[in-house]
Formats: structure tokens, sequence, C-alpha cells
């Protein structure tokens, strides 16, 4: 059931995308992500906005916060009624940026944490941001503290801007997060 609802908001977004004038989608999926299928899309990715003439900069900042993001997705996102930990993703571009929209289920008291700490990092500077990054990467070699959080903070680094986000509210105490990630073309 939640997997039908999570398809029917995907369709819904890809298909705004896809008939909007100023925006292409360039690779969507919607399901489960196994380890081969997120390096088969990272990789993928990096060819579709080659061929459009992306810079190398811009390539290794897009491959990045796609698997961040996807590789979050797997490892943090909730599983649905069938123990599957199922999402979506869309990437589109238009004539100024690339857009990553990566969504995944989670429960409501586990949201309340996860918009904390995106409003959190989204105030963050610069300085702010790489301080915090260093600090998460440290803790992880000394065996503080595991790794949530950097995934947030490496794609906020990589795109240069706030992740956006909202959730759109799913059977059974659960819902799902939407994460929008920007690249400047």
């Amino acid at each position: 059931m939640v997997q039908n609802e999570i398809r029917e908001i995907f369709q819904n977004q890809h298909d705004a995308i896809a008939s909007s004038k100023d925006s292409k989608v360039l690779m969507s999926h919607c399901g489960t992500f196994s380890t081969e299928l997120i390096r088969g899309l990272s990789e993928s990715l990096v060819k579709i906005t080659t061929s459009y003439g992306t810079k190398s900069v811009q390539n290794k900042q897009l491959f990045s916060i796609l698997l961040e993001g996807l590789k979050n997705l797997k490892m943090y996102a909730e599983p649905d009624e069938k123990n599957n930990k199922v999402g979506f993703l869309i990437v589109s571009k238009n004539d100024t940026t690339y857009v990553i929209h990566i969504s995944n289920i989670v429960s409501i008291s586990n949201y309340k944490k996860v918009e904390k700490y995106l409003h959190q990092i989204n105030s963050f500077s610069q300085e702010e941001l790489e301080q915090a990054y260093f600090e998460i990467l440290k803790n992880e070699l000394l065996g503080l503290e595991g790794k949530k959080g950097r995934g947030f903070i490496n794609a906020r680094l990589k795109s240069k801007n706030i992740i956006e986000h909202e959730v759109n509210e799913l059977s059974g105490d659960l819902l799902l997060l939407n994460c929008f990630l920007v690249v400047k073309n």
C-alpha cells in the first residue's frame, strides 16, 4: 500500500517536470535501490551531464550528491509494510541548474529530528559546514559516533545551496521525505 502511494507521488512529480517547458527529466527511478543500481545511476548521471557539456567540477558535485543521497536512502530509510526501503529519484535540468530530488520513507518521530537537523545545517555558513563535516569525520575515525548527518552536510557543501525539503503523508504513521538539491549549471 505505501509503495503504491509513493509510486503515485513519484509519477505526479515526474509528470510535472516532464510537462514543463523549462525543465527536462534526465533520469528517474522509483522503488528499492541496490548497491549496483546506485553505482549505475551515479555513473550514468556523469555520462548524461557530460553530453550536455557540463564541466568536470559540476559533474563531480552531481556524482557526489547523488551517491551520498542514494546511500543515505539505502541505509536510513524506514521500511514499508513489506520491509522494503522504498524511495525515488528524479534528476532534472533547466537552463541554469540541475535538481536532484531524492525521496524516502521516514517515521513521524524521526522526521522531527531530520527536520531540525536540516534547518540547522541550512543556517550554517560555508565555514560552519566545513567545520561540522570535519568534526563528523574525526568522530568516525576515532570511533566516537556514527555517520549520521554526514551525507546531508556533504550534499550541502557540494551543492553550495540549502537543502530544500517537504513531506507527504503516507499510511501507517509514515512520511515521504522529499529533498531537493540544486547545483548551478
